[in-house]
This record gives C-alpha cells, sequence and structure tokens, in this order.
C-alpha cells in the first residue's frame, strides 16, 4: 500500500519548490518532506537512469566502513528512478540502506512505484526523475557570513541555500555579478574568509582533503571518473554544516593508463609497427 494519502495532491504541505537547475534538468522539493526529485527531459531518460545508478553504487561504496577515517563528503541517499510514460514506463525503487555518515536524520523506507507515480504528479514538471535525499540550506547562523560576497543591491536576495566550493580555481569578482542563491560559489581564498574564527567549519585544508578522498572512493571502489561532479556545503541539521558530493550525470569509467603500459605502446608502434 502506498504511503501516501489519495488527497496529497491537494494539499499545500506537498506544494512543489524548485530548488535547482541546470543545462540537464531541474531539481525539485516538497515543502516539509525530506526529498529532492531531479527531473528531466524524457530524449534524456537514459542519462538521468545511468546517473541514478551511479548514484547508487557511489552511495555504497563510497560510504566510510569501520577501517576507514570518516569522510567529510557524503553522497546523498538514492531512493529510486521513475520514467512515467505509458507504456514506455520503467521503475527502479532499491532498499539502500541509511548511511551512518550520510545524515543525522531517520529516514523512511525506499518508494513505491505508486507513491513515486502520486509524487512524479505533484511535480509542475513531469518526465524522468531521480528521487534522493534532500540536502538542507545553509544555517541560518552562518548564512550572513556568505552574504557579504553579494553585490551591492542584493539585500532582498534570500539567503544561499547551498555552496558550491570551487577550490581549483579564483572566482573573478564578474563572476558573482548574477547570484545564484541555490548554488552560490566559493573559492578558497572566500572559504578561508568564511570560516575564520568559527569551529563551525572545517579548515579549508581540510576540506580539500575531503575532496580528495571522496574522489580517490569514487575512483578506487567504484570505478567511476569524477567528471563535472561538484563538491557542495549545505546543512546537516539547524545548525550544522554539511558537506556533499552531487552531480553524476556525466561521469563515466575511470579508466588508468599506467606509464609503463604508455612507454610500451610507444616503443612498439615504433620499433616493430605492432599495434597493442
Amino acid at each position: 500500500m502506498s504511503s501516501l494519502s489519495s488527497s496529497s495532491t491537494e494539499s499545500p504541505a506537498w506544494k512543489a519548490k524548485r530548488i535547482g537547475f541546470g543545462a540537464f534538468g531541474q531539481v525539485y522539493a516538497l515543502e516539509g518532506r525530506s526529498m529532492a526529485f531531479k527531473v528531466t527531459t524524457f530524449e534524456s531518460a537514459k542519462i538521468l537512469e545511468k546517473e541514478f545508478e551511479i548514484i547508487r553504487t557511489l552511495y555504497v561504496t563510497s560510504t566510510s566502513t569501520g577501517s576507514d577515517s570518516p569522510s567529510l563528503f557524503v553522497i546523498p541517499r538514492p531512493y529510486g528512478y521513475y520514467k512515467p510514460k505509458g507504456e514506455d514506463s520503467a521503475a527502479k525503487f532499491e532498499d539502500v540502506p541509511a548511511s551512518q555518515t550520510s545524515t543525522k536524520r531517520t529516514l523512511g523506507p525506499p518508494l513505491t512505484a505508486e507513491d513515486a507515480e502520486q509524487l512524479s504528479a505533484m511535480l509542475p514538471v513531469q518526465g524522468p526523475m531521480c528521487a534522493m535525499d534532500l540536502i538542507m540550506p545553509i544555517p541560518l547562523s552562518i548564512a550572513p557570513k556568505i552574504r557579504r560576497f553579494y553585490p551591492k543591491g542584493s539585500d532582498k536576495l534570500p539567503d544561499p541555500r547551498l555552496c558550491r566550493l570551487w577550490f581549483g580555481k579564483v572566482i573573478e569578482e564578474s563572476r558573482l555579478l548574477q547570484v545564484n542563491t541555490d548554488s552560490f560559489p566559493l573559492d578558497v581564498e572566500r572559504y578561508t574568509v568564511v570560516s575564520q574564527k568559527d569551529d563551525a567549519f572545517p579548515t579549508a585544508e581540510e576540506v580539500a582533503l575531503g575532496m580528495g578522498v571522496m574522489l580517490s572512493r569514487i575512483h578506487w571502489r567504484a570505478g567511476y571518473s569524477g567528471r563535472d561532479i561538484e563538491f557542495v556545503m549545505g546543512g546537516l541539521d539547524v545548525g550544522s554544516l554539511g558537506f556533499y558530493c552531487i552531480d553524476f550525470n556525466q561521469v563515466g569509467l575511470f579508466i588508468l593508463i599506467l606509464p609503463c603500459l604508455l612507454t610500451r605502446s610507444f616503443s612498439l608502434r615504433w620499433n616493430s609497427g605492432i599495434k597493442p
């Protein structure tokens, strides 16, 4: 039996709100609920289905085990993939266990196909969707520290919901003239300013180490590349920061070419014409 009531589509408590968007799709949340829904076009259904499979694998393989050091960055728990379109519909709902390190909240059972059908109908855009754990916003006590980087005249803009951590580049002031409050970018210099003398923040060095740990687990445990993934800062609960790794629609297999094999390859080509 579905956990959703038949009248839920009429309840204001189920109002959908867009919390993110990009070239590939849009992300929605339902007010008062702890799930996020990434929705794309039917033409991109296979890409989203692949992304769900990747997220599911990464969630399990990147989770800290008893012999690991705790991971600063975690991957939101995936709940399911759903494609609402007649005979061509598809659904995958796996009983992925909640990670001890991924959240402090109590998570319910996985979705059913009936749940997904009702949830999809509540969203303003219908299409293939991937359901996952909702990343909570930046805590209210911390948001003012980030707002200092908003350009002048931005007083009426909302607080940042998430922050993208771009430690590999320097963000020019002109890049911040168009404020994206859904995912405001912080480079290492701005993050250092925000985090100074505040124990709520890990140091920039600890954040960089956490990125490396997560990327190594994506490579060596799951066998995937880290192409176009995002490291973001959000909330873990009302007053605590959380750090997450998201956006896997461009991730592919991780292929390592050892230098010795590459050298041997060139040697074979040049000396004997043999193609390895």
